[in-house]
């Protein structure tokens, strides 16, 4: 049996954890990670106190201690299989794919009818090539939502990957039907075009009218779509306005895709289009 605080302490603990909300909702993350750690002295088996913690920890960049918290959450009762799921998807964001798995797994096993549970392990099955079984969960996740944009998104980018482009083109036009102002369904779709090691699937005009599209969203200020514009405008042959938007999205470039896309400029400026590996 969880052994609960004195009345008096758990009485301030709730007024700590309704103040803590407020300053969640306000966005004020570190006054309300201050209240919620005075929730927790005075309530130290607060599993709701817990979760909005990791939350907030979330917001702020700190996984690690939000998966301390979530860990935490999991050792009190009773069970919370939210808990369980955060847990999953915050490994799955760590890198440790495999305990992800378990813990997604575990959660379906109590509830099979999640489709954000049966997208997360999709993904993770895809980050680990197992694309069969990613897409086997995404199907499912359509037939329980069968009008979410994202899941038709993630499926398209699974059979990308798994070189079936006709079935990804298919998902990214009916992903960009049912969210036509989701910049990154424009990106994904325009990239195929632009890119696909297979000349049948390549399209540059459309590539180009996707990805303006999708720069308009962003205000031209999203390196990846300015750098599948450029491609697209390299797939269509005019090397010019490709190295001009390719140069435009290195100055906005993170680490993560800077060397890419300085790659893509050489490569236009010596007027090779852009091809992902298949």
């Amino acid at each position: 049996m969880t052994e609960r605080p004195a009345a008096l302490d758990y009485i301030h603990a709730v007024v700590f954890l309704t103040r803590a909300k407020g300053f969640v909702q306000r966005k004020q993350f570190e006054s309300a990670l201050e209240a919620l750690a005075e929730t927790l002295r005075l309530d130290p088996q607060s599993g709701e106190a817990l979760m909005i913690r990791a939350t907030v920890r979330v917001e702020m960049g700190d996984y690690q201690q939000a998966l301390a918290d979530v860990e935490r959450r999991l050792q009190i009762e009773p069970p919370d299989p939210m808990a369980l799921l955060a847990r999953g998807s915050l490994r799955a964001y760590l890198g440790e794919l495999e305990p992800a798995l378990a813990d997604y797994t575990e959660f379906l096993r109590h509830q099979p009818e999640t489709a954000h549970a049966l997208r997360g392990r999709a993904r993770t099955y895809a980050r680990l090539f197992r694309f069969d079984e990613a897409l086997a969960d995404l199907d499912e996740a359509l037939r329980l939502e069968p009008t979410n944009a994202e899941v038709c998104l993630d499926r398209g980018c699974t059979y990308q990957r798994k070189g079936c482009y006709a079935a990804a083109v298919a998902d990214y036009q009916r992903a960009l039907e049912l969210g036509p102002a989701e910049a990154h369904v424009y990106n994904q779709f325009a990239w195929l075009l632009a890119a696909c090691p297979q000349a049948e699937y390549r399209d540059g005009p459309r590539a180009v009218e996707l990805a303006r599209r999708g720069c308009e969203l962003t205000n031209w200020q999203d390196a990846n779509l300015l750098d599948t514009l450029a491609s697209a405008y390299a797939e269509c042959g005019q090397f010019d306005e490709a190295v001009t938007w390719a140069t435009k999205a290195l100055e906005l470039a993170d680490a993560e895709i800077k060397e890419t896309v300085a790659g893509h400029v050489e490569s236009f400026r010596g007027g090779r289009p852009a091809r992902f590996e298949a």
